[in-house]
């Protein structure tokens, strides 16, 4: 009583009270519990239903019912019917009722998350899932053949350090971990990887950025896309679109593009350039006493000899039938203009000997 121990003599006192007043807790019989089980039971068998969860309201509307008439016995009239085996038998009944569906439904949870996973490991791209530090969380198979190692390896890892990103025009790194500290919540990029393994792809990025709820964590989910053999094949087309397919030179579009640059490289620097037109003299008869395949053969050999000879100090292009040219910017040569253009002429002069 009040935090103290109590003597017998006032353990006593305190019973003798409570019956002289009528305030003592008396429990309700054996008899009387069997009957109210009994009857909670024959609720709960009518409310039942096979189909359906209408009747799951109604079980829950007797829980409430069995605590109410509980406190209503204590408060009211100071019977104490223990509600444990009430509450139990619902419990139990709710569960055996409702076992297969309780069944259903873990099997159905199971087979999604086993789809799922099967998914995630069958899926052409690679998924990776990062903390809020930039850290890898986990990645599937083909995020271990990207990166070069295990996710087991990697986990904990910081994702710049296992996915060495670089742009593929200039080589310069790329930093994942600047998008995560910014607010660039999504983004796309193409981008060259070079794994530890010295492996390397050309990746499509996609970044998506989850922000936590309730206090969680933000999660992101990075998704690798290998797009090496599209890539080859649009520069491939590129190529072919700006060089000549038989001499594999720049065409006459892209040797004007690039002489608009050197222009203009010479215009800024103050420096000068010089344009050099070379045409192959009586090509046509040489088409038609020795035939075209000789004559391409010919146009391959002048090809091959300007390149061999001027390496990348000159741009050199193949305009089109046995015209070639040539720009000469002042910088990138290490003699005057005039000379490296008389050394260009001397090195295609026709052979001592007529053709």
């Amino acid at each position: 009583a009040h935090g103290r121990p109590v003597s017998g003599v006032e353990f006593n006192a305190y019973v003798l009270n409570g019956l002289l007043q009528d305030r003592l807790i008396v429990p309700v019989s054996v008899q009387w519990q069997y009957l109210f089980n009994a009857l909670l039971s024959l609720l709960m068998l009518l409310l039942y239903r096979p189909r359906g969860w209408g009747w799951v309201y109604g079980i829950s509307l007797l829980l409430l019912i069995v605590l109410g008439m509980d406190y209503l016995l204590l408060s009211g009239f100071g019977y104490w019917y223990p509600p444990v085996v009430m509450l139990v038998s619902i419990v139990l009944f709710f569960l055996a009722a409702n076992g297969h569906l309780l069944r259903k439904l873990l099997r159905v949870l199971f087979e999604e998350r086993r789809l799922s996973q099967t998914a995630l490991t069958a899926i052409g791209e690679a998924v990776i899932r990062l903390d809020e530090r930039g850290h890898i969380l986990k990645f599937n198979p083909m995020a271990e053949k990207l990166s070069g190692m295990s996710s087991v390896e990697a986990e904990g890892k910081d994702v710049d350090d296992v996915f060495r990103l670089v742009y593929s025009d200039n080589g310069r790194r790329f930093s994942l971990q600047h998008y995560l500290a910014g607010e660039h919540a999504d983004f796309h990029h193409v981008l060259a990887l070079k794994n530890s393994q010295g492996d390397e792809y050309q990746v499509s990025v996609a970044l998506s950025t989850v922000p936590g709820g309730n206090g969680d964590r933000r999660t992101t989910v990075m998704v690798l896309s290998d797009v090496t053999k599209e890539h080859a094949l649009a520069s491939e087309v590129t190529h072919r679109e700006t060089h000549n397919v038989l001499t594999d030179l720049p065409n006459q579009d892209l040797i004007v593009k690039r002489l608009r640059n050197a222009l203009a490289r010479a215009s800024m620097n103050g420096k000068s350039l010089a344009v050099v037109y070379l045409d192959i003299d009586y090509f046509s008869k040489i088409n038609e006493a020795r035939g075209i395949e000789v004559g391409n053969h010919l146009l391959q050999a002048v090809a091959d000899k300007l390149s061999d000879f001027l390496g990348e100090k000159v741009d050199i292009g193949h305009i089109g039938g046995d015209e070639f040219l040539l720009v000469l910017e002042e910088h990138k040569i290490d003699r005057s203009l005039e000379d490296m253009v008389g050394l260009i002429f001397r090195s295609v002069r026709p052979p001592p000997t007529s053709f």
